[in-house]
C-alpha cells in the first residue's frame, strides 16, 4: 500500500451476490477486513445489497449489521495542543452532545464507524 502512494480505497457496491445469505456476507468481511489498521475504505451499496435484488422494500439488515459501528476501544492516554496551549487531561464526556445521529460514548473513546447513507430513487 505504501509503495502504491494509495490513501483510501472504495469498494464499488455489490459487496456480495445474495444480500440474504451470512455466508457471503462473512466472506466479504473476512476479505475487506485485511484492510483494517492498514488502509482507510468505504463498503458502497449497490442491488445485490437488498435481500432481493433491486427491490428497494426489503431488507438491508445483513449490509448494516456488517458495515455498522465495530471495534470500539476507549482512549487511556492522550496528548495535544491547540494554538501552542495544552489541552489537558482526557475526561469523561458529560453532559453528552445533544446532535447528530448516533449516541457518545460516556467516556473518551475510538470507534470505527461506516455510514450508510440511502436515498429513495423517484419512480
Amino acid at each position: 500500500v505504501d509503495t502504491l502512494d494509495i490513501a483510501f480505497a472504495t469498494q464499488a457496491g455489490d459487496v456480495v451476490y445474495y444480500a440474504d445469505r451470512r455466508t457471503e456476507w462473512e466472506r466479504a468481511d473476512a476479505a475487506l477486513s485485511r484492510f483494517d489498521g492498514v488502509l482507510p475504505y468505504s463498503v458502497a451499496f449497490g442491488d445485490h445489497e437488498y435481500e432481493t435484488e433491486e427491490d428497494m422494500a426489503t431488507s438491508t439488515a445483513l449490509y448494516r449489521e456488517y458495515y455498522g459501528a465495530h471495534d470500539q476501544h476507549r482512549v487511556t492516554g492522550l496528548s495535544g495542543t491547540w494554538q501552542g496551549q495544552d489541552l489537558g487531561d482526557l475526561a469523561d464526556v458529560s453532559p453528552p452532545p445533544r446532535f447528530g445521529f448516533s449516541s457518545t460514548p460516556a467516556v473518551p473513546s475510538l470507534t470505527r464507524v461506516t455510514t450508510t447513507v440511502a436515498r429513495q430513487r423517484d419512480s
